[in-house]
């Protein structure tokens, strides 16, 4: 399976501002070729937001000129319809030609701002890597799809297409290291292009490079915030694997205190005398709903031998929740939910990172199996029913 991710925050992280002196004003002296006589829109990328800054008429020869003040240095873009060009821009002159029918938008010049000039050699070397990832995981995929491909030529296919994809984030990240000194904004555009997941110490890093170069920058701020909901969420995780530690077969079932769609408070332990499948599931959650008619057939097979359902949601909505109780048949009557994702604090104490996820419990309350499904849990419940 193709690891998905590689250029993940891209579009998202369009990041860095700072003040310059060098020119009152900006002046951008544009041709886009092939475009005439149309509107041209310059437009400020924020980390959360798209903002209009000039409008401007090309002429019959696609030529147009620009005008104003920008608040930050940072990534702008301009637009006609649905084509865009990317552009770093601040309170200064620069030179900006491109041709219209170029499909990739790649065929760019950038004059008289060295900075400038730096960005879009960034910007045509990712959308090379872009371009090899691209198809790279399309050979690999039709390989993988291919019924006449043995398996171990697909391990080794794999293997391959990770070794090649590491390839690529080291050559992105040797561009962001060649950048980080001269042109701060090019290194970051670049850096945006990694996984923060995967290279989470090698971006915390190179954030601390670029700090001191472009202090105060809204973007920066919102890539060290990034960073360190990261860190919130790895220790969540260590904290959640840990409780799940303690979840055993043969412990005692923590309590489950919550309200059912009506909002009446429902508890766990109000089943004890029986034996009870508590399921962790939820309405978005695919595989789950795959489940569910297993689930079912469990219960109408054995709910006169003494044997419930306790489901535990982690829905968000109140109506995703409700409506995939009754399109899936969920008829017992023990469904609860906070409605806080997963920072369901049932989840949470269960020490639960997945769904679904299913315990099953004896008529005193001690959990006796874990992950039980379809078949297994119905040999299972068959053993102590």
């Amino acid at each position: 399976m193709i690891k998905k991710g590689i250029f993940p925050i891209l579009l998202m992280l369009f990041l860095f501002t700072s003040c310059s002196g060098k020119f009152n004003g900006y002046q951008i002296n544009g041709e886009i070729k092939g475009l005439a006589n149309q509107e041209i829109i310059l437009e400020f990328l924020t980390p959360t937001a798209v903002v209009q800054i000039d409008t401007a008429q090309t002429d019959e020869n696609g030529k147009f000129t620009m005008k104003g003040n920008v608040t930050e240095k940072g990534f702008y873009r301009l637009v006609n319809g649905e084509k865009f060009w990317l552009l770093l821009l601040e309170d200064t002159k620069v030179k900006f030609v491109a041709d219209g029918n170029d499909e990739k938008l790649r065929d760019v010049t950038i004059s008289g701002y060295k900075e400038g000039e730096s960005f879009q050699e960034a910007i045509n070397f990712l959308i090379d890597k872009q371009e090899q990832y691209s198809a790279e995981a399309q050979k690999m995929q039709t390989a993988m799809m291919n019924p006449e491909t043995p398996e171990d030529a697909k391990m080794t296919l794999q293997t391959g297409f990770e070794s090649f994809q590491k390839g690529i984030m080291d050559e992105i990240k040797a561009k962001v290291d060649s950048y980080s000194e001269l042109a701060p904004y090019s290194a970051v555009y670049l850096l945006s292009a990694l996984n923060p997941q995967d290279d989470t110490e090698y971006i915390r890093k190179t954030v601390g490079v670029l700090d001191p170069k472009i202090p105060n920058s809204i973007y920066l701020t919102n890539m060290k915030e990034m960073l360190v909901k990261i860190d919130e969420q790895a220790k969540q995780m260590e904290m959640m694997e840990a409780q799940a530690a303690t979840i055993t077969e043969n412990s005692a079932a923590p309590d489950i205190i919550m309200k059912n769609p009506e909002g009446v408070e429902m508890k766990l332990s109000d089943l004890r005398g029986k034996v009870v499948l508590v399921d962790f599931w939820a309405a978005w959650c695919k595989p789950c709903r795959a489940e569910n008619p297993n689930v079912v057939r469990m219960y109408q097979q054995y709910k006169t031998k003494g044997f419930d359902i306790f489901s535990v949601s982690l829905d968000k909505t109140q109506e995703a929740w409700v409506e995939a109780i009754a399109k899936d048949g969920l008829v017992w009557k023990n469904h609860v939910s906070d409605l806080k994702f997963w920072d369901n604090e049932a989840a949470k104490a269960w020490g639960v990172t997945s769904i679904p996820a299913t315990f099953l419990i004896d008529k005193e309350g001690n959990i006796i199996a874990k992950n039980l499904r379809g078949a297994a849990l119905e040999a299972k419940l068959k053993e102590v029913l």
